[in-house]
């Protein structure tokens, strides 16, 4: 069985099914089969890139699929990581939870 990666996971391709408590994805065109070696191309929005990607232009699929939705999770919180999407920032900083947040998050 191959594992695909999506490659351009954003909030326009997620489709929330509400009857079936499920999460759909839309929109497979740039998807690939999982690779043994690193990725060397980036083909997504910017804003959604890779860390791995922005330092060494490589980055593993299934690690970035990952990235990419905690990058959504904080999308959708409360606007109070407003230095996130700087680059130099986004590098460097170290990841912390707010006391008032849930421990769910």
């Amino acid at each position: 069985e191959k594992v695909v990666i999506h490659r351009i996971i954003k909030p326009e391709n997620i489709f929330p099914d509400f009857s079936n408590d499920e999460v759909k994805l839309n929109d497979f065109g740039l998807a690939s089969e999982t690779q043994e070696e690193p990725i060397d191309s980036f083909r997504g929005m910017n804003q959604y890139m890779p860390s791995e990607f922005m330092k060494t232009s490589k980055y593993d699929g299934c690690e970035a699929t990952i990235w990419v939705m905690g990058i959504l999770l904080v999308d959708m919180l409360p606007p109070i990581i407003s230095a996130f999407g700087k680059l130099q920032h986004c590098l460097s900083m170290e990841s912390r939870i707010p006391r008032h947040f849930s421990s769910s998050v």
